[in-house]
């Protein structure tokens, strides 16, 4: 039997509450009807969020809905590029023995930001490498000579070193690392200006702190402080497009490095 219910309102026949239909059944507000709750309280199950699918990589376009306080909690959304304070823009990651001592992240710089972090822990294949670092631009590595770097140092055995240079081809990171692995070979920050936009800006500007295991045998841990700087401009060195650390002998045996560009950094 088929009917249709017409009312201008529904009440319980006693007491303060009823139920409409029965387990399993389905009841469809059809389209160009409108469900108006705006002053009235809604519980739904907690399986409208827990029943869904994960999503695990977010997309700077995804939405997440709010209650808008300066609207008297009108509801809203917020697109997930304006709730992120960095968005990843490189990385490069491996666990085994690479057949280069060179450790390359391309592209991870633009006029995108201005301000970049980038985290890192790298491990080479020969005990004692030397650990060094290049900006990068269109066509390859900063080579020229035109690097000015300081790297002063804290060991556990209490003594102070640095590491220095002028009008340099590279940055020395540190002379020496481990290559055992529960030593973690170094691993630091740093934090890199690169105004990509401004011709007359320095090309590579960058601060940090990291830590470095010397030797398998008898090494000293040690702690340092870093700036340097590449002494040409964007016009001169070409922009900033990416960052390289390598090995002065032997090979790569494990990287972990991320590069984050911070939002709202270029304006």
């Amino acid at each position: 039997m088929s009917s249709e219910i017409k009312a201008d309102k529904w009440s319980p026949a006693s007491g303060t509450s009823a139920t409409i239909g029965d387990s399993g059944d389905t009841y469809t507000v059809p389209s160009g009807v409108t469900l108006d709750t705006s002053s009235s309280t809604l519980t739904l199950p907690s399986s409208v969020i827990t029943g869904q699918t994960e999503k695990t990589s977010l997309a700077d376009t995804d939405k997440f809905l709010i209650s808008d306080s300066a609207a008297s909690g009108a509801l809203k959304y917020v697109q997930n590029s304006k709730i992120q304070t960095m968005k990843q823009t490189g990385s490069l990651y491996f666990e085994t023995t690479n057949s280069t001592n060179e450790m390359n992240i391309d592209s991870c710089f633009s006029s995108a930001y201005n301000m970049y972090l980038v985290k890192f822990q790298v491990l080479p294949a020969s005990n004692t490498a030397g650990l060094t670092m290049r900006a990068k631009h269109s066509t390859g590595s900063m080579s020229g000579s035109h690097y000015d770097y300081v790297s002063r140092s804290r060991s556990t055995a209490g003594t102070d070193g640095e590491h220095r240079g002028t009008e340099q081809n590279k940055i020395i990171i540190s002379d020496a690392v481990t290559s055992r692995e529960y030593d973690t070979g170094a691993w630091g920050e740093f934090y890199i200006w690169a105004n990509t936009d401004r011709s007359a800006s320095a090309a590579f500007s960058c601060t940090g702190r990291y830590g470095v295991m010397t030797s398998n045998s008898g090494g000293d841990t040690k702690i340092y402080t870093h700036v340097s700087q590449y002494q040409r401009t964007v016009t001169d060195a070409g922009a900033l497009t990416g960052l390289q650390f390598y090995w002065e002998s032997g090979n790569c045996e494990q990287a972990n490095i991320k590069v984050y560009g911070l939002l709202g950094s270029n304006a």
